[in-house]
């Protein structure tokens, strides 16, 4: 059959061709290499997924501070459109201003309220307390 006239050599060479058919080559040329190869990328792989999970959720929640401190901003401005508009009538109307006049704890808290307003616009919003105008 293969050529050889030895029985026994003809049966090992038989018995090691099956178990390459079976098992495959026992032979393992560099299987460390790429076993070390294959770790590294996968540890790689997780290390860059953990970075871009850590920088997603600190993105978000600078965008909610961020929209939070538009908010404030907003509120602000909008604060400042009252004031402004109550401090044309009076320069409109003098009855109202003469009777702003007499009263000095009004103007002193008018001019307050003012000048918070116009540092909440200066300054970044979440640094600026929340207030309320009573007239």
């Amino acid at each position: 059959k293969l050529g050889m006239k030895n029985k026994k050599h003809r049966r090992k060479i038989e018995l090691k061709a099956m178990d390459v058919i079976l098992f495959g080559s026992s032979h393992k040329s560099g299987g460390v290499w790429k076993d070390i190869a294959l770790l590294v990328s996968l540890l790689a792989i997780g290390l860059l997924f953990v970075y871009t999970k850590r920088v997603k959720g600190v993105a978000r929640r600078e965008l909610k501070h961020i929209m939070e401190e538009m908010e404030t901003l907003q509120q602000a401005e909008k604060e400042l459109k009252q004031l402004q508009q109550k401090l044309s009538e009076f320069e409109v109307n003098p009855e109202e201003k003469s009777e702003m006049d007499g009263n000095e704890e009004n103007q002193r808290k008018y001019s307050a309220e003012l000048h918070e307003v116009g540092r909440c616009l200066r300054l970044r919003p979440t640094f600026c307390f929340r207030f309320e105008l009573h007239w």
